[in-house]
């Protein structure tokens, strides 16, 4: 292979995050309600095995050949019974990669006509709905935690093979966790994460 065929090559290459990894969406959902907007959260239903009772933004998996925010609206419907004509999309936030090898598009959308008193959400999947106030996270500070991650290495681990051999010093990492409380619902976790880095740029690019 000479120059000019990887110069080729890397010139219509789009680069993509190395490994492999599972792509999910959610949609952070804006209602009016009294003339404030309110941020709509789902509980996840107790009979669920992963992750049951925990507060998240409605989303999940994409599935092949979707679109992010075609997942997006999948899921919306799936959960919540809200159809694409009654959401306006109005951009997205920053994308989350976790631990656990995920890739995670967050989507914001304005919701039009509907009343919350009046969605008939999946009880296979929500135990109950709720919103907060958008204003809630500007004033709030979330208590935030450090959790710590290091390498777990196999009895044949290769320790011949590298400078240092066992006493190598490897990368430990420390990823922050953020809590929120309201009315007795802990907002923590990815969700957390995504509605303050959505608070983070609005506070930056409001003048």
């Amino acid at each position: 292979m000479n120059k000019n065929e990887i110069k080729n090559i890397f010139s219509k290459y789009s680069p993509q995050i190395e490994g492999t990894y599972l792509k999910s969406s959610v949609m952070i959902l804006l209602f009016e309600i009294e003339h404030e907007l309110h941020v709509l959260f789902n509980q996840r239903s107790f009979k669920l095995k992963h992750q049951p009772g925990d507060i998240c933004f409605p989303g999940g998996r994409q599935e092949e050949n979707e679109s992010p925010i075609e997942t997006a609206y999948r899921e919306v419907y799936e959960e919540l019974g809200i159809n694409r004509s009654n959401i306006e999309i109005i951009g997205s936030s920053d994308i989350i990669v976790t631990t656990g090898r995920g890739v995670i598009t967050p989507f914001i959308g304005i919701v039009r006509g509907v009343n919350i008193d009046d969605i008939k959400f999946s009880t296979d999947e929500v135990e109950n709905i709720f919103t907060v106030p958008l204003s809630f996270f500007f004033e709030t500070q979330p208590d935030v935690y450090s959790m710590y991650f290091e390498p777990i290495l196999p009895d044949d681990f290769p320790y011949h093979l590298i400078v240092n051999g066992e006493n190598y010093k490897f990368s430990k990492t420390s990823v922050s966790h953020l809590f929120y409380e309201y009315n007795g619902y802990i907002i923590w976790g990815i969700t957390a994460k995504i509605i303050s880095n959505i608070i983070d740029i609005l506070k930056k690019t409001v003048i």
